[in-house]
């Protein structure tokens, strides 16, 4: 069945549902404001999101979504060049125009610059960073994951003495592709490069640098063309059509065991 775009229940719920399989607690919007109905689904269900756009709808939607329980952070920008000059002076006004209208929660946004560049941070409450360890440049050499992770969470957090969130991390994954020993965008892959994420973040959380996890991402969305990417973003655990890949299942036992461990919890 074609579906177009457009707020359809069966899918949100569908979604929603899938959230809970996992165990997942929370999720980042993506680079716009979601439709009221699917805040509606978190504010029922338990389920924090962190909101994030520029700051020219940063008035409305803070005015629209600031009674909600399930907003827990206004996030501000994502990927944006925080290492440039020009950067220091519009981010302190965002941050403190945010705050102006919202004083009751933090204030993040997600940054792919190197802690040793960026000039924003010193601005926001939490880090959330985005990081492709075992993707891009280092694809292929699974094997530096867990260390650069940890420099890089250790790292931030020396920097400002700040809770440090990895709100990226993941790999392309064909579906179906299989290769022994793993390859880069085959299933094997994926779950190798999340296994060492998550040893990373296990040895981070145990030294009190890492306040969160985000998977990049869900399921498989479409993009624009482009040479790097064939028909889709397949960083998804599932598919386009909401079926799991390997690394679904591998995600799944890593939050249910998360939940045990953090909080004494048994996920039905």
């Amino acid at each position: 069945m074609i579906r177009g775009k457009g707020v359809d229940y069966s899918l949100i719920t569908k979604d929603y549902n899938l959230i809970k399989w996992f165990g997942a607690n929370g999720y980042r919007t993506s680079h716009y404001p979601y439709a009221e109905e699917i805040l509606d689904f978190s504010d029922r269900q338990g389920i924090v999101i962190l909101l994030k756009n520029h700051k020219t709808s940063l008035s409305e939607l803070i005015r629209r979504d600031k009674n909600r329980p399930s907003v827990i952070m206004w996030s501000i920008a994502n990927e944006a060049d925080t290492d440039e000059d020009d950067a220091v002076p519009y981010f302190e006004a965002v941050v403190t125009h945010v705050k102006s209208l919202d004083r009751t929660r933090a204030v993040t946004q997600a940054i792919n610059k190197s802690y040793k560049t960026d000039k924003v941070s010193q601005f926001l409450d939490v880090i959330c960073i985005n990081e492709y360890y075992g993707w891009g440049s280092t694809v292929g050499i699974q094997e530096v994951v867990k260390h650069l992770v940890m420099v890089d969470v250790t790292s931030w957090h020396q920097l400002h003495n700040k809770p440090v969130v990895v709100s990226e991390y993941g790999t392309d994954t064909m579906v179906g592709y299989h290769s022994l020993p793993s390859s880069g965008g085959s299933e094997e892959y994926q779950m190798e490069v999340m296994s060492r994420q998550f040893e990373a973040f296990d040895e981070a959380h145990s030294e009190g640098y890492l306040a969160g996890e985000m998977i990049w991402n869900f399921a498989d969305f479409m993009t624009d063309q482009r040479t790097k990417r064939v028909n889709a973003n397949r960083k998804g655990m599932l598919t386009r059509t909401r079926q799991p890949k390997a690394s679904a299942h591998l995600l799944r036992r890593r939050y249910h065991s998360l939940a045990r461990e953090l909080d004494n919890a048994t996920i039905a």
